[in-house]
C-alpha cells in the first residue's frame, strides 16, 4: 500500500514519539551515540593492573631503556613514539649536532621461563637490529640479535623465542663495551642510519595520520615551545608550553565530526582517560576536498570532565567513581549560528538541530590552499 508523503511524514512522528516515550526532546552531544564503559569493569580492570595483571609492556620497556643508558653512556638514546618500526634510535653523544640515528628494537621479558615475542601483528620479524633485555635480576643481561640473523632463529608463526636455557644464546650475550663498538660501526654506514622525522614516521596508516595532525598543530601554534615526552609511553603525546596533549584523529560523522576511541588501557581493558592525564585533548581531522583545510578542536581536561568524558577515582585512587565516556561528537556550528561560514565551507549543510555543543569555542582552523 503506498501512502502520501504527508501521512508518512506524520507516520514518522508518531514512531518517534512512541520510541521516545514522549515528544522528541533535544539531546547534548553526551547523550548521542554513547560509548561508555560500565564502572564495574572499570574497577576489575583497575584490580587486575594493581596486581600486575595485564600490565603495559611500555613499563618493563621503560626500565629495560634505563638499564641499556647505564651502559652504553657513550651514546644518546631517544625512545620514539609508540607504533614505530623500530622503538630507539642512539647517536654518539659527541654527534649531538648531527640528525643522524641508528634504529633499534628493544624486547624485555620480567618473567620466567623467559620468552621474547618478536613477531608483530602482522607476522612479520623486526626490521631492524633488536636488543633483548632480562630484567629477572638485579643486573639486566643484554643479548644483540642482528636484523639478519632472525631468521635462523626458529621463530614460528606465533612468534615467540624461548629462553629457557640461556647458556645456548651465550654468543649473543654481550656487555656495555661491545654494545658500544657496535652501536659505533654501525652509525657511520649510511644504510643503517636514518633521521629522526624518517624514523618517527616509520608507522601504519592511523599513527601517521596523529603525526600529520602534529605537524599542522605546529603550524597553527607556531610560537609554541613543544617538545617529544621523554618517555612516550604514558597517557600523553606532545608537550606544548609546558602542558600536556593528547592528539586523536576524527572522522567525518554526517554534517559534525566523531572520535570513537578517546581511551587507554587499564588492565588489558581501553577504558577513557582519567583526570590528570593530560591538560588538553587536541581533535584534528583533515579535509582534502577543496579548499583543503586542518581543523583542530583543542579542548581542556576542565571541559573533558564537565561534559563527562574522562573517568575519575575516588580519594585514595583505588576506585573508578565514575567511568566517563568513550566517545566524543565535535562540532563546528554554534547554536548561535558561529562559525557558519566554515560550515558552509567545510561540510555545506548543518547538524540536526537537536544536536548541542559547545565544542565549536574550541576550533582552529588551518587554510592549506
Amino acid at each position: 500500500m503506498r501512502i502520501c508523503k504527508q501521512c508518512n511524514r506524520k507516520r514518522c512522528v508518531q514512531f518517534k514519539t512512541k520510541k521516545r516515550g514522549g515528544p522528541p526532546q533535544k539531546r547534548s552531544d553526551i547523550n548521542r551515540r554513547p560509548h561508555y564503559v560500565r564502572l564495574a569493569e572499570c574497577n576489575a580492570a583497575l584490580s587486575r593492573s594493581s596486581r600486575g595483571k595485564g600490565v603495559s609492556t611500555f613499563e618493563t620497556e621503560k626500565r629495560s631503556i634505563g638499564a641499556l643508558e647505564e651502559i652504553v653512556s657513550e651514546f644518546e638514546i631517544v625512545k620514539w613514539q609508540d607504533g614505530t618500526a623500530s622503538d630507539i634510535g642512539v647517536r654518539p653523544r659527541d654527534k649531538m649536532h648531527v640528525d643522524r640515528w641508528l634504529p633499534l628494537q628493544i624486547k624485555s621479558c620480567s618473567t620466567y621461563p623467559v620468552k621474547f615475542l618478536l613477531r608483530n601483528d602482522a607476522g612479520e620479524l623486526p626490521r631492524f637490529d633488536t636488543i633483548l633485555v632480562i630484567l629477572q635480576s638485579k643486573s639486566p643481561t643484554f643479548l644483540f640479535l642482528p636484523k639478519e640473523e632472525m631468521c635462523h632463529l626458529g621463530i614460528g608463526n606465533s612468534g615467540s623465542l624461548s629462553m629457557a636455557d640461556l647458556d645456548k644464546w651465550q654468543h649473543f650475550v654481550v656487555d656495555g663495551d661491545t654494545l658500544e663498538d657496535i652501536f659505533a660501526s654501525k652509525w657511520c654506514v649510511d644504510d643503517f642510519v636514518g633521521d629522526e622525522r624518517a624514523l618517527r614516521w616509520q608507522v601504519n596508516e592511523s599513527c601517521m595520520s596523529e603525526l600529520r595532525n602534529i605537524e599542522y598543530s605546529n603550524m597553527l601554534h607556531r610560537f609554541s615551545i613543544w617538545s617529544w615526552p621523554e618517555h612516550p609511553m604514558g597517557v600523553f603525546d606532545l608537550i606544548r608550553d609546558g602542558q600536556k596533549e593528547q592528539y586523536k584523529t576524527v572522522t567525518r560523522s554526517g554534517n559534525s565530526f566523531r572520535a570513537d576511541h578517546v581511551t587507554k588501557k587499564v588492565g588489558g581493558l581501553p577504558i577513557p582517560y582519567e583526570v590528570g592525564d593530560n591538560d588538553w585533548y587536541v581533535f584534528g581531522y583533515l579535509h582534502e576536498e577543496d579548499p583543503r583545510a586542518y581543523l583542530e578542536w583543542r579542548i581542556p581536561e576542565a571541559v573533558m570532565l564537565k561534559n563527562g568524558k574522562l573517568s575519575v577515582r575516588n580519594a585514595d585512587g583505588t576506585q573508578y567513581v565514575s567511568a566517563g565516556n568513550k566517545g566524543v561528537t565535535l562540532h563546528i556550528l554554534g547554536p548561535g549560528g558561529q562559525n557558519q561560514w566554515i560550515q558552509d565551507v567545510i561540510v555545506g549543510a548543518s547538524p540536526r538541530s537537536d544536536a548541542v555543543s559547545d565544542t565549536f569555542r574550541y576550533l582552529n582552523v588551518l587554510w592549506l590552499d
